[in-house]
């Protein structure tokens, strides 16, 4: 379980599907069309599963004072070796939108990404009208890298995305401060 000042991230388990489920299908306009959440029970037991897999390590962001689902955070695509990588995914419900949380909660797991799972970089690919998510990778330092045409298959189709990522280095450097 990861931790910080208003938030806790921890592992879904299938007994968090009907307030997941709740959460985010409250929240569909505010996802469509980045990204599609599990909204049924089964899809959701999978994405549990999924989550604690050797190549993904999935969070649910729960607000301390609620105990509330806020959103969610994935490292996908783990790849250890001379790559050292992965692929960060996060979305969050539309009524804890544009309040910090999503920040935060990505502080943590990058934080975790690099100093425990001995991570070197970490990307985020992200559509290009998706403005939100740009600006926060943007704040939290990530490097414009390129467009990957047709990158990944979205509800049919294959969508462009930007690439954005951090490495370790940068990490040290511009969010820690200190000098490597």
């Amino acid at each position: 379980m990861l931790e910080t000042n208003r938030l806790y991230l921890r592992h879904p388990v299938p007994k968090d599907a009907d307030a997941f489920i709740q959460e985010m299908s409250a929240s569909t306009e505010l996802h469509h069309p980045w990204v599609d959440p599990p909204l049924e029970k089964s899809h959701f037991e999978f994405y549990c599963k999924v989550a604690q897999s050797e190549e993904t390590d999935g969070y649910l962001i729960i607000e301390k004072k609620s105990d509330a689902i806020v959103g969610v955070i994935n490292l996908n695509q783990i790849v250890y070796g001379v790559l050292c990588n992965a692929s960060v995914g996060y979305y969050v419900g539309s009524r804890f939108a544009n309040k910090g949380y999503m920040k935060e909660a990505l502080l943590s797991v990058i934080d975790y990404a690099f100093r425990e799972k001995g991570l070197h970089r970490i990307e985020a690919n992200i559509q290009p009208g998706n403005r939100y998510s740009k600006r926060l990778v943007k704040r939290l330092r990530f490097r414009y890298e390129g467009l990957s045409p047709k990158y990944i298959y979205i509800k049919g189709q294959w969508c462009d995305h930007e690439r954005y990522a951090l490495t370790i280095e940068d990490y040290i450097q511009k969010i820690l401060g200190l000098k490597h």
